[in-house]
């Protein structure tokens, strides 16, 4: 069910657009690591009660962000004390919230579940971009939208039938 996902991107790059090697790397990239996240927030959330394997896992990520910073020219916080202010505000709401609501959410639910929701992500976005931010979606970006959708919603509803469980020999099946 990648062709409708393919499609999609395609859409999304234009006509005449090239899609470069880099990008598609990197894309692949931030797809395996959102798999990480999903992953290993599950397994926080079943070894940890309440919120107390949220603190080290951004403990892990803040030590992460200031050799990345450094690498690519980001200016110091001392040159810039207001930066200090909007970071916290990023890190509340780019961090914090979503990470405490992905790891309550796969307490509950299993990872196949969850992407459902994950799914339904660059349709948020466009909603987002369009209420918000009054963007203009073509139809071309529309349709994309629908097809990555569509494409990411049926993997995750094919992929829970091959996942479900047989009835053994003697039992009542369903």
């Amino acid at each position: 069910m990648a062709l409708p996902a393919l499609v999609g991107v395609l859409l999304l790059t234009g006509p005449g657009a090239s899609l470069p090697a880099t990008g598609l790397v990197l894309g692949g990239v931030a797809a395996l690591c959102r798999a990480g996240h999903v992953a290993l927030s599950r397994r926080v959330g079943q070894l940890f009660p309440d919120w107390a394997g949220l603190s080290p896992a951004l403990a892990c990520g803040a030590c992460v962000l200031p050799p990345v910073s450094a690498v690519t020219g980001g200016v110091p916080v001392a040159a810039h004390p207001a930066v200090l202010l909007t970071g916290l505000l990023v890190t509340f709401l780019s961090s914090l919230i979503p990470y405490a609501l992905d790891m309550a959410v796969l307490r509950r639910i299993d990872a196949r579940a969850f992407g459902v929701p994950l799914a339904l992500s660059p349709a948020v976005a466009a909603a987002v971009g369009f209420l918000l931010l009054h963007e203009q979606l073509t139809k071309h970006q529309l349709t994309a939208i629908v097809l990555v959708v569509l494409a990411g919603a049926w993997s995750v509803r094919r992929t829970g039938r091959r996942a479900a469980p047989k009835s053994r020999p003697g039992t009542p099946a369903g």
